[in-house]
């Protein structure tokens, strides 16, 4: 609220100021800003906001003002979902300068991202008539621009020019730029050859334009199927599905929905091979989510043959990676808008359609368990940000992640709500988000915990334990603890499949700045990415079982000597749990599991102990006695026909519980 000022004596005043708006259009979650003027008698609304702003407002308050001793102005917001709203620089004057107030520069990717967004223009002072700006810019980096007219009623009310680069096909890089020179005309001298600093557009190649971390879809889609040209005898390019928009005329082109599986397709052990399901970006703004899964996938083919983990993990398990669940709202997010839907804007029969940028279908509401039962877990509203679609599992993209992943997944999990998948039930579904620094597991629909709770909050632990790389784990809780949900993905995956079901939501925003990215999540999320693949042979018994690190052996790099016997060191601990306990609002699972003695520990040569016939072998504790959560493991190998190649061997840790496949050795 401003001071009270004296405007008694003025026939005309003006009210400027800076602002920065970021709200959510949404029956019931959505924002709304006021700006009120006191007129000495009662509050009088001048402007009110739903969309987006930025820049300078200027607003024309004699009518509520002038000639008014005691005046005030004050800013009223209401709502519960608003990312945030600025103000500075508020001034009440009485007279304005001729002149043109541009905002923002504009950004743009030649991978079809342009920007309606940012570059904006507002006069500074009512003109006596028409004012119109043209634009003139490098025809061979950008598209014309289309010109603005300001009319006497309309002067005030900013305006937004649209800039898209060109796409000319050249490697030129992610920090170009491109000056764009801006001339008025106007019958009125004030304005007519009215001097405008030049412009400069910023133009990459194919990231995101102000986030250099981040790929665009065409970018990601086109690295990720290079993986699979590439890398034939281990990666797959598979579509699963169009999307929304590849299956509606007349609009945008769409997408193929694609999946990279990744696995060694010349080895196919008895009884398959345990998957790791990831995808990522079913919400478009959630940015980091779908960069680090594409950086997943790019270091496991990567390390394939040269880091043994990876190798073996791809020799012995199966990876399908969704990098983009969707590519249409993506391009929309991309463009800077808070998108988080589908493209849908076709409305329910009975119902009106929401208008752009509010329409489109939440295909995390979408799926078909529980869908549409939760009170508060949805809306039948399309301008809902929570819009749940016209029945089950509607949306084209929905479809194709629920059917693929029927084909990953058989069914383990019986049809009532309280049957407990099996303990020896294989694989693992994660879906990743952002934002919260958080790992969530079923249900998100109730407060009643999920039959195999123990295993999911467990192994949920474990992940918390790799996302303490910058020294504060994830928060590990219950769906429900975020709040209410129904159709969602981990609960379906879960509660039709009975396979162990994540919702990762990484870090602090949507538009996670590319810092933030670099340090702290791709460091966090990438080895919890490479641990969640090695626990899906048997995740509920895996959550509670040691892990088994720091394996060496003392054979040197070049073998240039007949070897007698190698050396086997390792680690097994049961200690690596992690909660930050950051929502203090939570009273479930606050305290991590109560570490276990190891009682023993095997390894197993070139092949995983599950496959049929498979030889192990003991180590023993390196202080001679298993009587500790951590112990420190040795063991003699003599070398045989198997060297001097390279063998994968699996080691494995026991406790009081039985086994668990942990970790792996490079010979």
């Amino acid at each position: 609220m401003s001071p009270v000022f004296d405007a008694s004596a003025e026939s005309q005043i003006f009210l400027q100021f800076d602002q920065k708006y970021v709200g959510i259009i949404d029956p019931v979650y959505g924002s709304e800003v006021f700006v009120e003027v006191y007129n000495g008698t009662e509050w009088k609304q001048v402007i009110n906001q739903v969309d987006d702003v930025t820049g300078v407002t200027r607003i024309d308050i004699s009518k509520e003002a002038a000639g008014v001793k005691d005046a005030q102005v004050r800013f009223r917001y209401t709502g519960n979902w608003s990312q945030y709203w600025a103000i500075d620089n508020v001034k009440v004057v009485d007279a304005l300068t001729p002149g043109v107030t541009v905002s923002g520069s504009p950004q743009v990717s030649e991978d079809n991202v342009p920007d309606p967004r940012n570059f904006q223009f507002v006069l500074n002072s009512k003109p006596t008539a028409n004012v119109t700006l043209d634009f003139t810019v490098d025809q061979q980096q950008l598209q014309p621009i289309a010109s603005l007219t300001f009319t006497p009623d309309n002067w005030n009310v900013p305006q937004t020019a649209k800039v898209t680069a060109v796409a000319d096909g050249m490697d030129e890089g992610n920090e170009q730029t491109s000056p764009i020179q801006i001339k008025a005309t106007s019958l009125d001298g004030n304005y007519s050859g009215l001097k405008i600093p030049d412009a400069i557009a910023s133009i990459t190649d194919n990231t995101i334009p102000g986030f250099p971390s981040y790929r665009t879809v065409e970018k990601t889609f086109a690295d990720v199927e290079k993986l699979a040209i590439n890398n034939p005898d281990i990666a797959s390019w598979i579509d699963i599905g169009d999307s929304y928009d590849k299956l509606t005329p007349g609009g945008p082109a769409g997408y193929d929905l694609r999946v990279l599986e990744l696995t060694n397709k010349n080895i196919n052990p008895v009884g398959g091979k345990p998957i790791l399901y990831v995808e990522a970006g079913i919400h478009a703004r959630e940015y980091s989510t779908n960069e680090v899964l594409t950086r997943f996938a790019e270091q496991l083919v990567g390390g394939y043959g040269v880091d043994a983990d990876i190798t073996w993990l791809l020799d012995y398990f199966q990876i399908d990676i969704n990098p983009v669940v969707n590519p249409d709202g993506r391009k929309f997010a991309e463009q800077g808008y808070l998108w988080r839907k589908n493209t849908n804007a076709t409305p329910p029969p009975g119902s009106d359609p929401a208008d752009f940028p509010s329409y489109g279908v939440d295909l995390n509401r979408n799926h078909d368990f529980e869908w549409g039962e939760v009170e508060g877990g949805s809306s039948g509203d399309p301008t809902s940000e929570v819009y749940r679609g016209d029945k089950p599992a509607s949306e084209p993209e929905t479809q194709a992640v629920e059917n693929f992943v029927k084909t990953l997944f058989p069914d383990r999990r019986g049809p009532n709500r309280s049957d407990a998948a099996p303990t020896d039930t294989s694989g693992v579904f994660l879906d990743l988000h952002s934002y919260g620094n958080t790992v969530l597991y079923p249900w998100g629909s109730t407060e009643e915990p999920a039959p195999n709770k123990e295993g999911l909050r467990n192994l949920g632990l474990k992940f918390g334990y790799y996302t303490d790389a910058n020294g504060t784990p994830y928060d590990i809780y219950q769906a429900i603890g975020l709040y209410p949900t129904d159709g969602t993905t981990d609960d379906w995956a879960y509660g039709v499949l009975g396979v162990a079901a994540y919702t990762w939501e990484l870090g602090t925003d949507f538009f996670e700045s590319s810092e933030y990215f670099e340090a702290s999540i791709a460091p966090q999320i990438i080895p919890a990415l490479m641990y969640a693949a090695k626990s899906v042979y048997r995740p509920y018994e895996t959550s509670s079982a040691p892990e088994s690190i720091s394996v060496e052996t003392d054979l040197p790099q070049l073998v240039s000597e007949t070897i007698t016997e190698i050396t086997l060191t390792a680690k097994a601990d049961d200690t690596r749990y992690a909660d930050s306990n950051a929502d203090t609002s939570l009273t479930e699972g606050k305290d991590l599991p109560t570490p276990k003695t190891i009682t023993g520990a095997r390894y197993s040569i070139d092949q995983p102990s599950w496959i049929p016939g498979v030889t192990t072998y003991e180590l023993s504790a390196a202080d001679g006695a298993f009587d500790s959560p951590v112990e420190a493991l040795t063991a003699k190998l003599i070398p045989q026909n198997w060297l001097p190649v390279v063998i994968l061997s699996l080691l494995k840790a026991r406790m009081q519980t039985g086994f668990t496949v942990c970790r792996l050795l490079h010979l």
